[in-house]
């Protein structure tokens, strides 16, 4: 666990750098809210407003991590208005696959 600028406690340090980025430049964020989608719980990384902020650092993502991730997502954008994931540059392959994933929903 890690302490961010305003004191919370988050589980990583990319997860603290974009907590740090929303505090210094005063955006009110959650850091892990509940959410219910279809009876079903969740607990995104960050929400801001309307927007689920997913935060990942995955580099090599095998077959069950990709069906749970896509079925997440499609959750997600049935309940609010926007979904972003922000991504290590050097996840490489991850990225291409998460793509994929949001055009082949839409």
């Amino acid at each position: 666990m890690l302490i961010t600028k305003n004191k919370l406690k988050v589980r990583n340090l990319f997860e603290k750098e974009v907590a740090d980025f929303f505090y210094e430049n005063k955006l009110n964020f959650i850091y892990k809210p509940y959410i219910n989608i279809g009876n079903k719980a969740y607990f995104p990384d960050f929400i801001v407003g309307h927007t689920i902020i997913g935060v990942t650092a995955w580099k090599h993502p095998d077959k069950l991590k990709i069906s749970y991730l896509k079925n997440k997502v499609i959750n997600y954008i049935s309940w609010v208005i926007k979904l972003f994931f922000i991504y290590q540059k050097n996840i490489g392959n991850f990225i291409k696959i998460l793509m994929s994933l949001l055009f082949l929903i839409k």
